[in-house]
């Protein structure tokens, strides 16, 4: 309940704050390819989907009919549990101010699975994300909503306590969140290989800090720390690459918001690390402020 509770607090931060300039995406283009059609039914696809009227169409409705099984099921399940929470990750806000949508790039990833990127305009907020797309019993499907600092999909599996697997040549390899029962301030992100377990790092939970989130990517995995309250917002995308048996922290890309006469928004940097640290030796809190 704990993990539930969290994820309805942290997936609104991370969606509804999100400006333009971070709707890059989770998703690794690893495996572009050209594909006319696909792209052509692809955007038909997402241009139903906000054909529809959001002031009158219910977001559970639009769920419904346009999610992957996996997300829908995640989504009830949550909605079922804390029904005065719902979120509407369709337009990243709590109510609908007459939006508009803008349908970006789409990149076809492989025969099932494909991004589309979507800019948003809903009263005076302007955000953007991307689609993560995946081909299930032959229809197109959302399969999670992604920027390049949050992943409903992988925010809800890192919470729970879900297993992560790497990719391709790394895929012996998966990692899991785990909360410390022994202290309620603690966590560990364990990294196992072949479900054995051989690495671990004991991180920060609680506080300001919202949630630390698993996602694989092409070159091993990003681990993303949230934290702040208010208007002061840190986000920070620690990037972890597998080289000799390894994987070590590389590169960190930190968010840090700042207030405009409508509200805030971020800035971007990047820290590209002179010598790499080894997993379980980082301390993530070293680098967040």
């Amino acid at each position: 309940m704990k993990s539930l509770y969290l994820l309805f607090i942290f997936l609104p931060i991370i969606c509804g704050c999100n400006s333009n300039t971070r709707n890059s995406g989770i998703a690794d283009k690893n495996q572009q390819k050209d594909s006319v059609n696909a792209a052509d039914t692809l955007y038909d696809f997402v241009s139903k989907i906000y054909k529809h009227n959001f002031m009158k169409t219910k977001p559970e409705v639009l769920d419904s009919l346009y999610l992957s099984s996996e997300l829908y099921a995640f989504r009830k399940e949550g909605y079922d549990s804390n029904p005065d929470t719902y979120y509407n990750h369709w337009i990243c806000d709590d109510i609908a101010y007459y939006p508009s949508f803008k349908i970006g790039k789409i990149t076809q990833l492989s025969d099932t699975t494909a991004t589309v990127d979507i800019s948003i305009s809903n009263g005076n907020s302007r955000t953007g994300y991307q689609l993560v797309m995946f081909l299930e019993n032959g229809k197109w499907k959302v399969d999670d909503f992604a920027t390049e600092t949050s992943s409903e999909k992988y925010t809800i599996k890192t919470l729970r306590g879900m297993e992560i697997p790497l990719q391709g040549s790394m895929s012996e390899y998966c990692l899991k969140f785990c909360e410390q029962t022994e202290n309620e301030h603690e966590g560990t992100i364990n990294l196992y290989k072949n479900k054995t377990l051989v690495s671990q790092n004991i991180v920060s939970v609680g506080e300001n800090i919202y949630s630390q989130v698993i996602a694989d990517t092409k070159e091993g995995f990003k681990i993303i720390y949230c934290c702040g309250h208010n208007k002061y917002y840190y986000e920070n995308v620690f990037l972890f690459k597998y080289q000799k048996g390894q994987f070590y922290l590389y590169k960190v890309i930190r968010y840090r918001s700042f207030e405009i006469e409508e509200g805030f928004d971020f800035k971007r940097t990047e820290e590209v690390l002179k010598t790499p640290i080894l997993f379980k030796d980082v301390d993530f809190e070293k680098f967040l402020f």
